[in-house]
Formats: C-alpha cells, sequence, structure tokens
C-alpha cells in the first residue's frame, strides 16, 4: 500500500541536511544504520529524504529534482526484503533517505548508504476515465492529465487483477498520484468499474 505517513521534506530542509551533520539518525535498516554512524566519525557528513524525482543510472535526483544524489558507490538498503538493492532497481514514487558526503556542486551529495522506503502520495483523484492516449501513456480524470508508467500499481474489486488494458473511458477510477516535476504520475490505480478485458 502507499505510505500515507511520510513526513515531507522541503528542499529548504534538504538544504539545511546537506551541511554538515552531528549525527546519523533515522535510517530504517539497523546495519545501514550502524554504518552511518561509522561514517560520521570523520565529520564530513550530510543527510537528506524525500520522494525521487528521476533516476539516470547511478544519478538519482529527489526533491523535484533540487537534490542530486551519486549512488554510485553506495549500499542501498529496502524495507521489503534485507537483501541489497541496486539504482536500477529505484522508481519514481519512492521515498529514500541518503546518508554520504556533501558533493562539489551545491545540492548534491554522494551516497554511502540508501534506505529506501515505500511509495508516497501527494493525493488522490476519483472520478470516470474521460480519455486514454496509449501513446503518451496518459489517461484524463476529472480533466486532469495523468502520466502511467512501469511502477504503477493496479487494484482491483471482487477478486479481479486489473491492468493497463482496463484503463478505458467510462471506468471509475481511483488514483493515487505523486507531483513530479509539474507532472502528475500514477503510483496506484484502483479499478472501480468498466473492466475492458473482463466484461
Amino acid at each position: 500500500m502507499i505510505r500515507r505517513n511520510m513526513t515531507r521534506v522541503t528542499a529548504l530542509m534538504a538544504m539545511i541536511l546537506l551541511a554538515v551533520a552531528p549525527s546519523f539518525a533515522g535510517a530504517g535498516d539497523k546495519d545501514g544504520e550502524r554504518r552511518g554512524r561509522s561514517d560520521n566519525r570523520g565529520g564530513n557528513v550530510a543527510s537528506v529524504s524525500g520522494v525521487i524525482s528521476d533516476v539516470n543510472g547511478t544519478t538519482i535526483k529527489i526533491l523535484n529534482g533540487q537534490v542530486t544524489i551519486d549512488a554510485t558507490n553506495a549500499t542501498i538498503v529496502g524495507e521489503e526484503k534485507r537483501g541489497m538493492l541496486t539504482a536500477a532497481m529505484l522508481t519514481v514514487g519512492r521515498v529514500i533517505e541518503v546518508y554520504g558526503t556533501p558533493g562539489m556542486a551545491p545540492g548534491t551529495i554522494t551516497a554511502r548508504i540508501i534506505q529506501v522506503y515505500g511509495l508516497k502520495a501527494d493525493g488522490r483523484i476519483r472520478g470516470a476515465i474521460t480519455a486514454v492516449d496509449a501513446a503518451n501513456n496518459t489517461i484524463t480524470v476529472l480533466g486532469t492529465t495523468i502520466t502511467i508508467n512501469a511502477a504503477t500499481v493496479f487494484e482491483g474489486r471482487r477478486g479481479l487483477k486489473p491492468g493497463p488494458a482496463d484503463l478505458v473511458v467510462g471506468a471509475a477510477v481511483e488514483v493515487s498520484v505523486a507531483v513530479l516535476q509539474n507532472t502528475l504520475v500514477a503510483l496506484e490505480i484502483e479499478i472501480n468499474g468498466g473492466y475492458a478485458a473482463r466484461r
């Protein structure tokens, strides 16, 4: 399920956190927390958290692109399983907490440890689909264009498991969305009616 209890971190707070910090705190994984505290002994440390807005190789952007993270040598830990993750497994909309050192450029951090949390929604839109643009992977609900991507989760009722094929005009949906670089991205879509392939 979408995490609704994550605290929103503003860009201003992020820039403050990128300054030298007195200690590491709050890494969800115990091993990550211990490593973070160990790294802190050097004194030149930084931490930042927020929603992923872009992933390009081992470069991750959060807080609507205002903070850039170099994850080349980072240990990435997920909350769903104990195993280590890779940058390729990270998706837009995930909440992460990063521990590392300030980068050379303003608003950058070289990550040592990245703790990955669940998806975070900025809001929900309920209504009937009025338009579907398969070429651009978008739907329109209540006059609002929403982008669908590979990470979008589909949920249905009565035991049905919907998918992209069920996004048809007239289908009643409830969409959890994230605002990413002025675009609404669907994190989760619950389709309540109008199934295309299972009528």
